[in-house]
């Protein structure tokens, strides 16, 4: 499954609050995989913090191969990772790639 989340930050704004995206996967009876992909574009002089969760109501054991890319102009960027509570049953992988 691929799903997909962007942000555009305006030149000079600094959001008060963080943004937080939430990649969500459905039931599945058997094993899963997902590919999900952020890009955040800054520009110059704004800030933000990102917050990324990636969710499952599935028992079967999932495995999450996410992709974020940032395209900062001399901007802020702070971006957390929230971690699901059963990580016996969970792989997450997630690059953060600084353009």
């Amino acid at each position: 499954m691929l799903a997909a989340g962007f942000v555009h930050v305006p030149a000079g704004l600094t959001l008060k609050r963080p943004l937080h995206l939430v990649y969500f996967t459905s039931e599945r009876p058997q094993p899963t995989v997902s590919y999900p992909r952020t890009l955040v574009v800054l520009e110059e002089g704004s800030a933000a913090t990102v917050i990324e969760s990636y969710v499952t109501l599935s028992a079967a054991p999932y495995f999450t191969n996410a992709v974020t890319k940032v395209v900062p102009v001399l901007a802020k960027l702070r971006e957390d990772f929230a971690w699901p509570d059963d990580v016996t049953q969970v792989l997450d992988v997630d690059p953060v790639n600084l353009a």
